[in-house]
Parts: C-alpha cells; sequence; structure tokens
C-alpha cells in the first residue's frame, strides 16, 4: 500500500475551552493519486475538519502530516479550493488564474508562471477566455476559473469544500468529470467535502463518512473494486446499492440535535434521503 500523502491522527477541534468538542478521534489518510470523499450532515464539521488539514487552523488534539512533515500552515504542494470561487473582480480570467504564484514563497519566473497559467487555463477549456472578468463568467465558468488557479499550483493534494452545489445539474456533473479528468491527468489526490452522496460515489474511490456527536469518522468505503474507476454513472444498480448503504449509515450516525434524530434505530435510508443534495474554489493565500 502506498505511503500516504496526508495522513491525520486523532484530531480533534473545540471552537473554545469547555465547550464540547465538534469532532475528536478523527483518523484519516489520502494517498497519491488517491481521491478521497469525505461525507456528512450538514454541520457535523467536514468544512471545520478540512481547514485544519490545510493548516489553516490548529486542531485542540491530534497531530497532521503531509509527506510525513507536520503541518503548521498550507504545504507548497496543496491547493485549497472553497465553496465560494474567491475571484478577485479587478483581475482578469488570466490574472486570477494566476494570482498568487508570484508570491515569495513559491518564487516562480515569470515565463514559469505564464506558462502555468495558459496550460491551467486550457485544462479547464477557459483559454478563449483568458482576457474577460470574473462579472463576465457564468457560475460554471468561475467555478473552472478557480480550480485553474489550483491547477495552476501544480499540487500533489488538492482540498475541495462543496466546490460545485451552486450549480445546476448538467454543469456540476461536467465539472466532476472535470475533476476526476485532471486529477488522474495531473497525478494528483483530492480531498473532497461534499454532504452529496450521489457525487462521492461518482467521483471518488473511497469515500469516508462522518456522524455523531461529538463527531467522528463512522465509516468508509473502497468504491475502485465495487465498481471500478471514476467517474461512473450513477445509475449503476451497484452504485444504488452503496447509495442505500451508506444513507442507512448515516441514519444511524445522526447528531442528535440534527432535525429527524429521533427516526430511531428503525429508520430506513427513505426517511434520510430527502436531507440531501448536492456545494466552488482556491482562495488566495497571503503573500
Amino acid at each position: 500500500m502506498p505511503t500516504p500523502l496526508l495522513a491525520a491522527r486523532g484530531l480533534a477541534l473545540n471552537y473554545r475551552r469547555g465547550a464540547p468538542p465538534v469532532f475528536t478521534g478523527v483518523d484519516l489518510t489520502v494517498r497519491p493519486r488517491e481521491i478521497v470523499a469525505l461525507v456528512g450532515e450538514s454541520g457535523c464539521g467536514k468544512s471545520s475538519l478540512l481547514g485544519l488539514l490545510a493548516g489553516l487552523a490548529r486542531p485542540s488534539a491530534g497531530a497532521i502530516q503531509f509527506r510525513g512533515t507536520p503541518v503548521q500552515s498550507t504545504p507548497g504542494e496543496v491547493a485549497v479550493v472553497f465553496q465560494d470561487p474567491c475571484l478577485l473582480p479587478w483581475l482578469s480570467v488570466e490574472g486570477n488564474a494566476g494570482f498568487g504564484l508570484g508570491f515569495r514563497r513559491l518564487g516562480l519566473p515569470r515565463a514559469e508562471r505564464r506558462a502555468r497559467v495558459a496550460a491551467a487555463l486550457t485544462d479547464v477549456g477557459l483559454a478563449d477566455h483568458a482576457r474577460r472578468y470574473p462579472h463576465q463568467l457564468s457560475g460554471g465558468m468561475a467555478q473552472r476559473l478557480a480550480l485553474a488557479r489550483a491547477l495552476g499550483r501544480q499540487p500533489a493534494l488538492i482540498l475541495l469544500d462543496e466546490p460545485f452545489s451552486a450549480l445546476d445539474a448538467i454543469t456540476r456533473e461536467a465539472m466532476q468529470a472535470l475533476l476526476t479528468e485532471l486529477v488522474h491527468r495531473h497525478a494528483s489526490a483530492a480531498l473532497l467535502v461534499t454532504h452529496d452522496i450521489d457525487e462521492a460515489l461518482r467521483v471518488s474511490d473511497r469515500v469516508l463518512l462522518m456522524g455523531g456527536r461529538p463527531a467522528g469518522i463512522v465509516g468508509e468505503w473502497d468504491l475502485v473494486d465495487a465498481l471500478g474507476p471514476a467517474p461512473r454513472e450513477r445509475h449503476l444498480p451497484r452504485i444504488l446499492g452503496l447509495r442505500a448503504e451508506i444513507l442507512d449509515a448515516l441514519t444511524r450516525h445522526r447528531s442528535p440535535a440534527f432535525p429527524g434524530a429521533g427516526l430511531g434505530a428503525g429508520a430506513s435510508a427513505r426517511d434520510a434521503a430527502t436531507s440531501f443534495s448536492f456545494d466552488p474554489i482556491a482562495l488566495p493565500e497571503t503573500p
């Protein structure tokens, strides 16, 4: 088994001293060239966990390593993609795609920055729109631009926080396919936070389920052997079976404060299904 690219052990988070932990005892790994989906009900701490893994905040307990080195801040080989595209309105598409590449931390010469931007815009299909500005872009184009900004860093790992939830169904599926294609093409890895089980089953190699209170990792599914490589058609019979299995597990581990938690141990996946839907992308680092 490959050495993990990212490894977390015993992570816990308290927002303030004396308060109950948001989550505790979280162990997870992401291996090279692997897409892992982290699924859970809204408010269980998925996005907070992603922030810890990205080095944007410190855990209350536990340790995080990237390539065997403790994470103190966002590693140079990690790109973070948030729910909002975080585009700078005064910069062109080209300028947004390259934002951050000139910071001293990366130290890239201008020719290298331009080459990376051109390649990233080509990857996401925006090369012909390089001179446009954010207000001239559709929602899907804005998400692609944010993804291009992440790709320009040539990351070994991309952390994504519900990047496609605001898109219509057709654009969302296209972005899911694009994400898997680019991760595989560039031999990167990705950790995708989502509350959309269908999205997780479509794009990931493994699914981790976060639930309970305090939350923790309460389930794991390896999809490659069971379903083949991503992206996958969502209506395959085997996918439908796994979807019901994950929903049943999610129902069992619902937070007591979550609406419908009183469904009880006998509740089925059908009772939980209506609670789930589907949520773009690299927040600029500071110099």
